[in-house]
């Protein structure tokens, strides 16, 4: 469970295979780890205008809303919130 807030990469290798099993037990996990990794890309990548980063955003923003999972939804109202203040 502790794994689970770690970039994969970071994950130690003892731990993968459970991580893994869990992942494809549960989709609903597996979605949220692979949105939270997209969205980690988003923030490091280099390079991109500030408009293509909130375009980006806004399509993360989307894909979370319409998951259907209620904790990513949540989030990216708050990031939205965030942006708006910003």
């Amino acid at each position: 469970r502790r794994w689970l807030h770690r970039d994969a990469e970071r994950v130690p290798a003892a731990a993968q295979p459970q991580l893994a099993e869990a992942r494809a037990a549960y989709p609903a996990l597996d979605k949220m780890v692979t949105m939270r990794e997209e969205l980690r890309q988003l923030w490091t990548q280099t390079g991109r205008t500030r408009e293509q980063l909130i375009a980006d955003l806004q399509a993360w923003c989307h894909r979370a809303e319409e998951s259907g999972i209620a904790a990513l939804r949540e989030f990216s109202l708050r990031l939205r919130a965030v942006r708006v203040a910003a």
